[in-house]
C-alpha cells in the first residue's frame, strides 16, 4: 500500500490509516454524502473487534451496485452539503486562468468551498497574477510541472469530501458544483462529469472546436460527441468522492497527459462507477494555432501508449481509428515501392481525403460556420499527430530536455507492482 501511494506521487498514509478496512475517524464522517452513509455505517459495524473489517474492494462494489438503483429515481438535494475542494493545475497560464477562477468563485454552492491552484510555471507571472487578483485562492508548488503531479499536490493541500477538478482552459457554468454534488448523491458514483463545450477564439480555433465535437474527431466519445446519462469510461474534468480517490491512489504521474482517463480506469477496475451527466457541460477554449494542435495530439498519442503499457485492456477501438490515415499512407507507400500504378497506390489516401471533404461540407451546412472549411486540415492534423505520438518514440517530436525529464518520470513512477486491493 505504501509503495503504491509513492508510485502515484501521493504521500504515504499514517500508520493508523494504512490498515486495510480500518474504520474512518469521526472527523472523516463530517459532511459526507448521504449515499455514503450506509457504506460508512456498515464498515463501522464490521470493523468492531468481534467481526472482520470489510476490504476496500467489497466497499467499492457496494457503491457501484447502488449506482443504478439510485439513478432510477430522483432524489432530493443532499441533507448535508459536503465540503468541496476545487483543484486547478496550472503552468504558464497567466493569460487564461482568470476566466477559470472567475467561474469557480461565482459558484452558488451552499457548503464550504476551498480553491487551490498548483503552479508549475517557468516564471512567477501566473503565481503573481493569482495572488494579486484572487487572494482567496491558495497557491501550492508543482515541481513536477505536469498536470498529474499538480493535481496530486493540490489534493494533498485540501481536505474537502468532494474534489472538483478544473483546468485553466475551462469555464464552469453557473451551478456546476451544486449540480455535480447532487449527481454524486443521486447516482452513488465515485466520479461524475459531463462533456466539453469547445469554444474557439480564432478561425482555426473554431475549426478545432467543430472537429472536437464531430464523430471523426472524437470517435464517438460521449464527453466530446455527446450522449445520454449513464456509466462511461471517462468524463471531462470530473467531480470525485475523496474516499474513492484515496482508495485508488490519486493521479498517476507516469501518464502526464492521459491522467484523467487512466484514473477513471483504475476507479472502474476497483468497482466504482464513472457517471456521465450531459447537464454538466463545461466550456473549453481550444488551441488557437496549428502548431499548438500538433503538440497537443502528439502528446495525447504518446500518453495513450504509456497508459496501455500499464493497462493493456483499456484500449478502445475508437482510439485505434486515429491510426487509419497513417495506415493508408503507409499502404500507399508500400504499393508504390512495389511498382503498383499510381492510381492503385493513391486509392486509400484519396478515399480518406474524399471522406474528409464530404464530411466537412455536411458539417459546414449543418453548423453554419465557415470555419468548417478548415476541417480537412484540422482532422488530418489530429489523426496523424495522435498516430505519430502513439506509434513512434518521443525523440521524434519532443525537445531533448523535455524528453529526458519525461523518461525520468516514467522510469521512477511507473507501476512496478499491483495497486493495493
Amino acid at each position: 500500500m505504501e509503495r503504491s501511494r509513492k508510485i502515484l506521487g501521493k504521500p504515504p498514509l499514517a500508520n493508523s490509516e494504512a490498515v486495510a478496512g480500518s474504520c474512518p475517524s469521526a472527523k472523516s464522517h463530517e459532511n459526507v454524502l448521504p449515499s455514503d452513509t450506509a457504506v460508512l455505517e456498515q464498515e463501522a459495524s464490521q470493523a468492531r473487534p468481534t467481526t472482520t473489517a470489510p476490504t476496500a474492494r467489497s466497499a467499492t462494489v457496494r457503491t457501484a451496485k447502488s449506482a443504478t438503483a439510485h439513478a432510477a429515481r430522483p432524489m432530493p438535494a443532499p441533507a448535508r452539503w459536503p465540503s468541496v475542494s476545487v483543484i486547478v493545475p496550472a503552468r504558464n497560464a497567466e493569460e487564461v486562468i482568470g476566466s477559470a477562477l472567475d467561474s469557480i468563485l461565482a459558484q452558488d454552492y451552499a457548503g464550504s468551498v476551498e480553491v487551490v491552484v498548483a503552479d508549475g510555471s517557468d516564471t512567477r507571472a501566473t503565481g503573481d497574477m493569482v495572488r494579486q487578483r484572487y487572494p482567496a485562492v491558495r497557491l501550492v508548488a508543482n515541481p513536477g510541472r505536469i498536470a498529474a503531479s499538480g493535481l496530486n499536490a493540490a489534493l494533498d493541500a485540501t481536505t474537502g469530501e468532494v474534489v472538483v477538478r478544473c483546468d485553466v482552459h475551462a469555464v464552469l457554468p453557473p451551478g456546476y458544483v451544486r449540480n455535480a454534488v447532487e449527481a454524486l448523491d443521486r447516482t452513488g458514483a465515485a466520479n461524475v462529469g459531463g462533456g466539453m463545450e469547445p469554444v474557439g477564439t480564432t478561425f482555426f480555433g473554431r475549426a478545432v472546436a467543430l472537429a472536437t465535437t464531430s464523430l471523426l474527431g472524437s470517435g464517438g466519445s460521449r464527453h466530446r460527441y455527446g450522449g445520454g446519462t449513464g456509466p462511461v469510461d471517462t468524463v471531462y474534468l470530473g467531480v470525485f468522492r475523496r474516499r474513492a480517490l484515496d482508495e485508488v491512489g490519486w493521479y498517476n504521474v507516469a501518464t502526464p497527459i492521459n491522467e484523467d482517463y487512466e484514473l477513471n480506469w483504475r476507479l472502474r477496475q476497483q468497482g466504482h462507477t464513472v457517471w456521465f451527466d450531459p447537464s454538466l457541460r463545461v466550456r473549453y477554449h481550444t488551441r488557437k494555432t496549428w502548431r499548438a494542435l500538433v503538440r497537443q495530439y502528439l502528446g495525447y498519442g504518446w500518453s495513450k501508449r504509456l497508459t496501455l503499457r500499464e493497462h493493456p485492456s483499456s484500449l478502445r477501438p475508437r482510439q485505434l481509428a486515429a491510426g487509419l490515415p497513417m495506415l493508408a499512407l503507409a499502404t500507399a507507400a508500400v504499393l508504390g515501392s512495389t511498382g503498383a500504378s499510381w492510381a492503385v497506390s493513391a486509392m486509400l489516401p484519396a478515399s480518406y481525403a474524399a471522406l474528409l471533404l464530404a464530411y466537412s461540407l455536411v458539417e459546414g451546412i449543418r453548423r453554419r460556420d465557415p470555419a468548417a472549411a478548415a476541417l480537412p486540415l484540422v482532422l488530418t492534423t489530429m489523426h496523424l499527430s495522435w498516430a505519430i505520438g502513439f506509434f513512434f518514440p518521443t525523440r521524434f517530436f519532443l525537445p531533448a530536455r523535455i524528453q529526458e525529464r519525461l523518461n525520468e518520470w516514467s522510469e521512477e513512477t511507473r507501476f512496478r507492482e499491483p495497486l493495493a486491493q
